[in-house]
């Protein structure tokens, strides 16, 4: 099952961008924006609607080719947990790997991961 969705794929007239699509899933939103000096831009943000329950967050880091090198995953530590939060944690890191499995699938769709 797909977890994002195509919600804008458009060229746009704005000061320094040509293009910009954007993908949404429930808890995550990314953005690739295609500037008119042909540099082209990518990040994952937190959905607002999410922000309530932690998610970790996604860290995109690109090359000086514009082409993305890896997506990165928040860790962080918060002591020590139940076992109900510990379940709970890693349900949330488990949707952010299968977040980053299927945005790595669309970047390269795109030609914009690394090989």
């Amino acid at each position: 099952m797909k977890l994002f969705k195509l919600v804008k794929n458009e060229d746009v007239e704005k000061k320094d961008i040509n293009h910009i699509k954007i993908y949404e899933s429930e808890n995550y939103k990314l953005r690739i924006f295609t500037y008119n000096s042909g540099y082209i831009s990518v990040d994952a943000n937190r959905n607002e609607v999410n922000k309530k329950d932690y998610i970790p967050a996604l860290y995109i880091r690109q090359n000086d080719d514009n082409m993305v090198e890896e997506i990165e995953i928040e860790t962080c530590s918060y002591g020590s947990l139940n076992s109900e939060q510990v379940k709970e944690m890693i349900e949330k890191y488990k949707i952010a790997i299968d977040s980053v499995i299927e945005l790595k699938e669309e970047l390269d769709c795109n030609d914009l991961l690394k090989k």
